[in-house]
């Protein structure tokens, strides 16, 4: 079993999502309580990320569900920068407790994922410096 975390920092708020490869697109991990309002329809930031970790994530499962041996149980975390025409740069690894096979085919996922879509106005608005912090965390189980 895999898993992914996303956190997404900068801009105007820090959000945190899960990816799970049972289901088709990524959530975010804080969930309304039952009894509030009906949820408004998603951000177009939001809407971006979800399209970003749904790209990411597609590509990795792809690879991790085939690898053999299993991995052990770990975490791989990448960071890097998310350009408001969708290219990335400065991507790293800046923490693993798998071997290195398992990180390239973290960095390996993100490459093949990107370019992402240039982004919608709403985050170039909220993003006025043309970038946002990206750091990705690859759960292997």
């Amino acid at each position: 079993m895999t898993a992914l975390a996303v956190f997404i920092a900068g801009c105007k708020s820090d959000d945190v999502f899960f990816a799970d490869p049972n289901i088709a697109q990524p959530v975010p991990a804080i969930v309304a309580p039952a009894d509030s309002a009906p949820p408004m329809p998603p951000s177009p930031i939001v809407q971006y990320d979800n399209a970003l970790i749904g790209a990411i994530s597609n590509q990795w499962f792809k690879v991790v569900n085939t690898l053999t041996p299993k991995p052990p149980a770990g975490t791989v975390v990448l960071a890097f920068q998310l350009n408001l025409n969708g290219t990335i740069n400065d991507l790293k690894v800046v923490q693993s407790d798998e071997d290195q096979r398992c990180a390239t085919l973290c960095e390996q996922a993100v490459l093949d994922a990107a370019p992402f879509d240039s982004w919608p106005d709403e985050m170039r608005q909220a993003c006025p410096d043309g970038y946002r912090d990206i750091r990705y965390r690859f759960v292997f189980k």
